[in-house]
């Protein structure tokens, strides 16, 4: 039986389709929030709409619930206004959130009526975002192919709309595919050519994801010092833009590093704390697989007691979100 800790790349981040892209990366995300909700309260109903629509897309990096909450009030006021445009675009806002809790089933339901209702009126613009986010409950499930239909279907629409950022975005996710089927040649080329387009867009937030990623891989490659070095980088960034919810994947990463450098105290130490910040961030899926990692650490050190304990918390997780790749490797 294999007692090696998994590494796991960061999670992927969708891109609102609105006014992220206006908003200079300099400023908090605080300061975002703070204006947004000033905006809120004397806003007309059409940029009200735009408004709670990015709310949600802000709040899924710091409270799902709330971005839950933003995301329905968005759709149920541009059903009232019987705003076809803008209920797609809720429709991706609310599947996305619901997401990010596990709730893979709901979420796919709303991504689709997403697209559905775009097809509807004509406007394919969000359509590339939103297989993209369909791409990533097929990969957190399990279904790589249908992962990588919908990733590369994506890829090819921004392509043709020239939409650069989601382009890196989704080469990104290809590569975190590839990643599990161990095909690293392959996520390198994806990560790289993604990485080259962040740069050239000097965009902080994708270069903070995609060094995450990178950090990752190297752990494949046993560069476990270069690996830290990356995952510090990123760890930084994501505190830099205010996205705490992702900072627990960077202690992941430096816990296996340590681990495999025979520096079992530091590596305990992020995996404890990975696991209870994914867990308090509500990110179950993750918090599954690093309660997995923790007992391949303790088992390796015959500390069975506390081995059986996070199989179980494993296990449990597992079964709440439906993670049938999960589930099997937490039972063995």
């Amino acid at each position: 039986m294999d007692f090696t800790p998994r590494n796991k790349v960061c999670r992927r981040f969708i891109f609102a389709a609105f006014l992220v892209a206006a908003v200079n990366p300099v400023f908090s995300q605080r300061k975002q929030l703070d204006s947004l909700q000033r905006m809120l309260s004397t806003a007309g109903d059409s940029l009200r709409m735009v408004i709670l629509n990015e709310l949600s897309w802000i709040f899924k990096n710091r409270s799902v619930d709330s971005a839950i909450l933003y995301a329905r009030k968005a759709l149920v006021l541009a059903k009232q206004k019987d705003n076809q445009k803008f209920i797609a675009k809720a429709f991706n806002s609310l599947g996305s959130a619901i997401q990010a809790s596990g709730e893979y089933d709901s979420a796919l339901f709303y991504l689709n009526q997403s697209i559905r209702t775009a097809t509807i009126i004509g406007d394919s613009l969000n359509t590339p975002n939103v297989l993209n986010n369909i791409g990533i409950i097929y990969d957190e499930k399990g279904d790589y192919d249908k992962a990588l239909q919908s990733y590369f279907k994506g890829l090819q629409i921004a392509k043709q709309a020239k939409q650069a950022t989601l382009q890196a975005y989704i080469l990104s996710n290809i590569g975190i595919v590839y990643k599990k089927q161990k095909q690293y040649d392959k996520v390198l080329k994806y990560y790289t050519t993604a990485l080259e387009l962040y740069e050239k867009l000097n965009s902080t937030f994708g270069i903070t994801v995609t060094s995450g990623n990178i950090g990752s891989v190297l752990l494949q490659t046993k560069e476990y010092e270069k690996s830290i070095e990356y995952s510090l980088a990123a760890k930084k960034g994501y505190e830099d833009l205010g996205y705490t919810r992702y900072v627990p994947y960077t202690f992941g990463n430096m816990a296996i590093a340590y681990d495999s450098l025979k520096q079992p105290v530091k590596a305990e130490k992020y995996y404890q704390q990975a696991y209870s910040e994914h867990l308090k961030f509500g990110n179950r899926y993750e918090a599954a697989y690093n309660a997995k990692n923790l007992v391949y650490f303790y088992r390796k050190r015959h500390k069975i007691a506390e081995a059986k304990t996070f199989a179980d918390k494993a296990i449990a997780l597992a079964k709440n979100i439906g993670a049938k790749e999960m589930l099997r490797d937490s039972y063995q």
